[in-house]
């Protein structure tokens, strides 16, 4: 295993701007040897996009996984197809950067729409999604991201009703807690079938904590953490991880309160002990 950086630990300086360039640096003083982009952040797509590639060869930093943010959930037929479309779309960027990995989402849950209903519609989705990864030689990560797809049994289902070799799953640590599921149990569950990491933390916190605070399901009340100091059980994962065989990134995804720089250098601190240990076993 590695430690990797997703850019999206550091949205709050990073959102809104040009800024890809800036985080690839960073993450080069800090001696990474990976990280994850996402299409969250591209303001002038290909005039960024050609600086970042390269960049990344200058520094001599892979991008193990190209991110996106896409819904299934959609009434019209026509919409879904849009949705695939970015998949075929995120696959020609991944290629570009040497990604092997794209990270997706099922959908957000909406009024009016039954689980039953979405879940016929992100497997179709993911179907499709996955023939054109399958076809590029790339693999999809389906992140346990929201209530249709927030609990590993859920994240398991549809990539055993998708059926491809090109669909695995992004095993978010933090958010396992957010539809109220033990994140050690989740993981082994899932372990067998990742493809990536968002290596996450979160506390619990009371009412009178209020910056980025995240609910459960049941209305439990979150924040993000430095990597090692909150709720989740991540040296357990680790070797869980490793005992399943799992050899990628741990992509560090910091979502706390606080001066994100000094946050996320605590975090690649702690994160490279875990694997140290790991490997010293």
């Amino acid at each position: 295993m590695k430690t990797g950086l997703s850019m999206y630990s550091l949205v709050e300086l990073y959102r809104g701007k040009s800024s890809v360039d800036q985080f690839l640096q960073q993450a080069k003083k800090w001696n990474l040897e990976g990280v994850e982009l996402l299409d969250f952040f591209w303001q002038d797509k290909e005039k960024e996009l050609a600086e970042a590639i390269a960049l990344k060869d200058q520094l001599g930093l892979e991008v193990y996984c190209y991110s996106i943010g896409n819904n299934f959930v959609q009434l019209e037929a026509e919409a879904r197809q849009g949705e695939v479309d970015k998949i075929a779309a995120a696959i020609e960027v991944a290629e570009k950067l040497g990604a092997k990995v794209i990270r997706v989402f099922s959908g957000d849950a909406r009024e009016g729409i039954t689980f039953d209903q979405a879940f016929s519609w992100i497997v179709e989705g993911l179907k499709a999604g996955a023939a054109l990864a399958e076809k590029a030689g790339m693999k999809l990560a389906l992140e346990n991201h929201g209530l249709f797809a927030g609990k590993a049994d859920q994240v398991a289902q549809v990539i055993a009703e998708v059926g491809s070799p090109a669909l695995g799953a992004t095993l978010d640590t933090g958010n396992f807690l957010l539809v109220d599921e033990n994140p050690t149990e989740a993981v082994q569950k899932l372990a067998d079938k990742a493809a990536m990491i968002h290596f996450k933390d979160f506390k619990a916190v009371d009412e009178s904590v209020t910056e980025r605070v995240y609910r459960s399901k049941s209305g439990k009340r979150y924040q993000g953490t430095i990597i090692g100091q909150g709720d989740v059980d991540l040296p357990t994962i680790v070797s869980i991880l490793a005992q399943k065989g799992y050899e990628g990134y741990l992509s560090i995804e910091f979502e706390g309160p606080g001066d994100p720089v000094d946050s996320v250098a605590a975090s690649i601190e702690y994160v490279n002990q875990l694997i140290n240990k790991v490997k010293g076993a």
